[in-house]
């Protein structure tokens, strides 16, 4: 069992009958598109609820919605929660995603945002609500694989990072993929370390500047 899971707060749930649910037509796609500008509006547990959706475990059964090379699902998400309306627990933290509970287990202290900005390697004058940090244990997929291994990591980051634009467009909100991150010191902010982790990507989001 994960380290994190006994701290664990639920996300809501996102059902296709709820009458405020999103659209999930073609139109979405017309309004991803990737910008570093927001507003100061903060996420609340049900926007997180909804952009996480997609990395979640089935309801039924063990695998989760998002595909992965032999099932080995080697990238652990975790979310800096850099303005978040909800409970004590989560404000200001880093948080590990619960992918079978649907849920937040915070981790550690979220650093300020020029601090973050910096460990990002970004310049962005606006904080984002929240930044998405996908980190690989990829052992157990290069041991079954080998280097094509490292090929279906990669592909499966591609695939979530569609997946989490895809929902923030959903809500109208703005989000953009990082990857002039420094790994050692995302890899040192969340308490982990090479070789045994990789920092793969991150996508910070946010609603969008009026």
């Amino acid at each position: 069992m994960p380290v994190h899971r006994a701290g664990t707060l639920a996300l809501p749930e996102v059902s296709n009958d709820d009458a405020d649910a999103p659209d999930r037509d073609t139109s979405v796609w017309n309004r991803r598109a990737s910008s570093r500008s927001f507003g100061d509006e903060s996420a609340t547990l049900r926007d997180l609820g909804h952009v996480l959706h997609p990395l979640r475990t089935r309801s039924q059964g063990t695998t989760r919605l998002l595909p992965s090379g032999g099932a080995k699902y080697p990238i652990q998400t975790y979310v800096a929660l850099c303005r978040l309306d909800g409970p004590k627990a989560l404000s200001g933290q880093i948080a590990w995603y619960d992918n079978v509970r649907h849920g937040l287990a915070p981790v550690c202290a979220c650093p300020s945002w020029p601090d973050l900005a910096h460990t990002l390697g970004v310049d962005w004058i606006d904080e984002p609500a929240a930044v998405v940090f996908m980190v690989a244990r990829p052992e157990n997929t290069l041991a079954k694989y080998g280097e094509r291994g490292g090929r279906f990591l990669l592909i499966e980051a591609g695939v979530q990072l569609g997946a989490l634009s895809y929902q923030v467009a959903q809500i109208d909100w703005a989000g953009c993929a990082i990857g002039s991150y420094h790994d050692e010191a995302v890899l040192a902010l969340l308490g982990l370390s090479a070789p045994r982790h990789v920092a793969v990507s991150a996508y910070a989001f946010g609603p969008k500047k009026a």
